[in-house]
């Protein structure tokens, strides 16, 4: 019963990867414990869609400030949109505003370092903490 469930991926990211993903997938504890389900072929294929473009020059123009750095009582232009929950990891949420954040390159540059070691016990807690404190994307 639990094999037979799937998970709503949107159409531009379907298009993508064409394929549905098990939600068993998004449950695990630790960074090092996820199952990388894009590849980085298939997340380059991602970024260069017109859908994600749209939507991240929307997301810099209503949040032009770095969501870390201001949490940090910093003033940074941000420069890129990040996913909170990694693409890689959570392809169903490509596109959810909720799961964005701007931020500037050095702090992206440091979000991303965590993430590959690996040394962020417990992301997926972290991560919904980011989405509450930061709100809405657009």
């Amino acid at each position: 019963m639990a094999g037979s469930m799937r998970l709503y991926v949107p159409a531009a990211l379907r298009a993508v990867v064409g394929r549905t993903y098990h939600p068993a997938h998004y449950t695990a504890a630790s960074q090092s414990d996820r199952v990388e389900l894009l590849s980085k072929r298939e997340r380059h294929s991602f970024y260069c869609r017109r859908a994600w473009r749209d939507l991240k020059a929307a997301t810099l123009a209503a949040q032009p400030l770095c969501r870390a750095c201001k949490r940090a009582g910093r003033i940074t232009l941000a420069q890129c949109v990040d996913h909170i929950e990694p693409l890689a990891y959570s392809p169903a949420e490509a596109l959810n505003p909720d799961n964005l954040q701007p931020l500037c390159n050095s702090c992206h540059a440091k979000k991303t370092r965590r993430e590959q070691r690996g040394t962020a016990a417990g992301q997926h807690e972290e991560s919904q903490d980011e989405r509450e404190a930061g709100g809405r994307g657009i």
